[in-house]
């Protein structure tokens, strides 16, 4: 299990989660985001990695948990998209930017803020089902391709400057 950033996580709630499933996992943060809380065995902390390094985690994640702790405005968007570009099985906070960026069920299984048995659930289901692990990961990167990549956002932006330049 994956899990990075820093900005409105709640680690406290993944590392309730976590302990109780006894899942291998790495968060990637910065040591203020978990600050004062106890980190099970079974999680590695880890900070200050390059881009490369962080890439290479997702790569290998069998599943990537983003826990915000954030309902007024977005919080881990850059994670998500990069989970979904490497095509990785995504759960991730119910919260603002999060809906915007993915489909419950189809590219990622969304979770309500702060529900502990939500999440157990969530983690502990895709990580034994490798069938639902391949379909998220999949949908998860078509749909980045085609609604997130530079290619698609290029394009997007194209229609609309051609749609303003046609008007008086």
């Amino acid at each position: 299990v994956l899990s990075m950033g820093s900005a409105h996580r709640d680690y406290r709630l993944l590392f309730a989660t976590l302990a109780e499933l006894g899942l291998p996992a790495v968060v990637v943060a910065g040591r203020h985001a978990v600050e004062g809380l106890t980190v099970p065995a079974n999680v590695s902390v880890r900070s200050g990695l390059s881009a490369e390094e962080c890439y290479a985690l997702v790569r290998r994640a069998r599943v990537s948990v983003i826990p915000v702790d954030n309902e007024h405005t977005a919080s881990g968007q850059v994670t998500l998209l990069d989970a979904m570009m490497f095509g990785r099985p995504v759960i991730v906070t119910d919260c603002p930017a999060s809906t915007d960026y993915v489909t419950d069920k189809l590219d990622a299984l969304l979770v309500r803020r702060g529900d502990h048995d939500q999440m157990k659930l969530a983690v502990g289901t895709l990580w034994e089902d490798s069938a639902q692990r391949r379909a998220l990961g999949r949908a998860a990167r078509a749909t980045a391709i085609d609604r997130f990549s530079d290619e698609a956002i290029g394009k997007r932006m194209g229609d609309i400057l051609a749609d303003v330049a046609q008007r008086p």
